[in-house]
């Protein structure tokens, strides 16, 4: 316990914290904007990174379509 100086401890901590917040960003899938039975869906065969970029995808490209469709039927009302 002599040997190691309190700077050196804090300096492995940190270490190890940043080892961890890398780990979290690779492994862990974003599940912003899902619902709860969308995330279910990515956690049911383990982490599902891949599937939870796919969901997020397909519900932003939707969101985009309504907002086209909705802009397209109030530009074609005032006419």
């Amino acid at each position: 316990m002599s040997s190691i100086t309190p700077a050196g401890a804090f300096g492995f901590y940190a270490g190890l914290c940043l080892l961890g917040w890398f780990f979290v960003l690779g492994c862990f899938p974003e599940t912003a904007g899902l619902s709860l039975e969308e995330v279910k869906m990515v956690f049911k065969n383990g982490f599902g990174i891949a599937e939870s970029r796919r969901l997020r995808q397909v519900k932003t490209e939707i969101k985009k379509r309504q907002k086209e469709r909705s802009r397209n039927e109030n530009g074609s009302a005032g006419v």
